[in-house]
């Protein structure tokens, strides 16, 4: 039997490969395990390997009373695997865990590898792992994005400094699993089945996708909405509380922003100044190593006729068009909006965008939201994802 493990690196169609082995992709040749993760199965294997892991602070902050403590969480997940190891030995069928939080270069997350390998290999498996590496900027305006969606009020990406150790974390895997169990591809949708890296990873490790099959979550913000959501960031503590989790709060907001048209989010490339020199010798080890070359374009910091330049600072960020403006003020009934002759306040901004959230859109969508739990308990009983 093998175990194939999808180890990241965040932000390389992640999440569309969770949700496409959970809810859509049947092979009777295949488990997948979750542990009740829908778009990221890492958080059952943190939970389950890591001493002291970062979602426990969360679990217990959000749902430990509805629960129970985290150590007895723990003890469901360690059966649910154990269950799902047994499905694969009844049926010899390769088990599949996606793990995009494996990828950081910490002490915390090599002894999680060692962890991880030991219980797979005491299990009978073979271990397989498969990752994704895209070119710097545009996969760190990604990971800034995202960022931004779980609140982050600041403009930089020092937060990401251990995902950004390629060679570190790539040796490490290497010495643990074995560097030919280790397959490491770019992430060039020009080289995927249909552009869909679903498809490639399934045609990497034989599992039978319908053909034409393309899925994609996630969807991106353009830059103005990025703009808007920074000022929402920076001054939501300011406003007046909504009485809802950070969750219920972002939700039907980030829904209304994916709707604002405009350019994507490009960073410049002075952004990653104080990393050059670490990614010069990295881009180097790489084509050394991989024959992979993070593509030199991708840091190119002259923009296309028609696109705004990339992005340098909160303040290039923040300054977001009229157009914008309009957008925002049509859509929260604040029509000072777009009739102020100066631009609003980040105060007034973030007035704006908290109205369109709060608790009505949270409510609408609870019939919604209980129809997919339902739909989870199904798979989890059938299927055992």
């Amino acid at each position: 039997m093998r175990c194939i493990i999808h180890c990241g690196a965040p932000k390389t169609g992640t999440s569309a490969l969770q949700r496409a082995l959970f809810f859509d992709l049947r092979d009777p040749r295949f488990q997948y395990f979750s542990g009740g993760y829908i778009d990221n199965g890492s958080h059952a294997l943190e939970a389950l390997f890591t001493e002291e892991p970062h979602c426990r602070r969360l679990y217990e902050k959000h749902l430990a009373s509805s629960r129970g403590r985290f150590p007895l969480y723990r003890q469901r997940l360690q059966r649910r695997l154990d269950r799902a190891v047994a499905r694969c030995r009844r049926r010899g069928a390769d088990l599949i865990l996606s793990a995009e939080g494996l990828w950081r270069a910490s002490p915390e997350a090599f002894s999680r590898f060692r962890r991880l390998r030991a219980y797979l290999v005491d299990q009978g498996f073979e271990v397989v792992l498969i990752a994704y590496l895209r070119p710097w900027l545009p996969w760190l305006a990604s990971l800034y994005q995202q960022s931004l969606k779980f609140g982050n009020a600041e403009f930089g990406l020092e937060m990401f400094g251990e995902l950004l150790n390629f060679q570190a974390i790539i040796e490490e895997l290497w010495l643990v699993f074995g560097r030919a169990s280790v397959s490491i591809y770019p992430y060039d949708t020009a080289l995927f089945p249909g552009g869909c890296v679903v498809r490639h990873f399934c045609r990497e490790i034989g599992f039978r996708c319908p053909p034409g099959y393309r899925t994609a979550v996630n969807e991106s913000l353009s830059r103005p909405a990025c703009g808007l959501l920074l000022a929402y960031n920076r001054q939501r503590l300011s406003l007046p509380a909504t009485g809802l989790h950070a969750g219920a709060e972002y939700a039907p907001l980030l829904r209304q922003l994916e709707r604002l048209p405009g350019p994507p989010l490009r960073l410049h490339a002075s952004v990653l100044e104080r990393w050059i020199p670490t990614m010069a010798s990295q881009g180097a080890w790489l084509e050394r190593e991989l024959g992979l070359r993070l593509t030199p374009t991708a840091l190119a910091a002259t923009a296309p006729p028609g696109i705004p330049p990339p992005v340098d600072s909160a303040e290039t960020l923040l300054a977001v068009p009229k157009e914008a403006l309009h957008w925002l003020a049509l859509r929260s009934g604040l029509p000072v909006l777009a009739s102020a002759d100066a631009p609003p306040s980040e105060q007034t901004v973030a007035a704006a965008i908290r109205r369109l959230t709060g608790r009505l859109p949270h409510r609408l969508s609870l019939p919604r939201r209980a129809g997919q739990r339902l739909r989870v308990g199904v798979i989890h009983l059938h299927y055992g994802c």
